[in-house]
C-alpha cells in the first residue's frame, strides 16, 4: 500500500512512497504559501489535508495529480488531524478556534 505523507510543513509538497516500487512521488500544492498539517483519507482513494498558514482544506487525488481547495471557515485553522467516519464525513478539530467539526461533499 502506497503512503501519503508531507515531510516539512514549509515544502508545499505532498509526497507518495510506493513500497513496490521504493520510489517517491511529490505533488506541488497550490496557493501562495501551502502548507500541508492535518492528512485525512477516504475510501474513494483521496487525501485531504489542511493547509496550516492559508486557511484551506485540500483535496489531493493521487492517482491523477488534480488538487482542490476550499476555504475553512475560521481563521488559523491549526488542524492537526483528520477523521474519517462511515458516513464519509471527516472530522477534525481545531485547538486555535475552539471548534470541532465535520465536512463532506454533496452529491453533484
Amino acid at each position: 500500500m502506497a503512503t501519503i505523507c508531507s515531510g516539512n510543513i514549509f515544502s508545499g509538497k505532498a509526497a507518495r512512497f510506493d513500497p513496490k516500487t521504493e520510489t517517491f512521488k511529490e505533488f506541488q500544492l497550490g496557493g501562495a504559501r501551502p502548507s500541508p498539517y492535518a492528512f485525512g483519507f477516504t475510501s474513494d482513494g483521496k487525501v485531504w489535508y489542511g493547509s496550516y498558514y492559508m486557511d484551506e482544506v485540500g483535496s489531493l487525488d493521487p492517482k491523477t495529480g488534480k488538487i482542490v481547495e476550499y476555504p475553512f471557515p475560521h481563521s488559523e485553522n491549526t488542524l492537526r488531524e483528520f477523521f474519517p467516519d462511515d458516513k464519509g464525513r471527516l472530522w477534525y478539530g481545531s485547538p486555535s478556534n475552539d471548534r470541532v467539526g465535520y465536512f463532506y461533499l454533496a452529491d453533484q
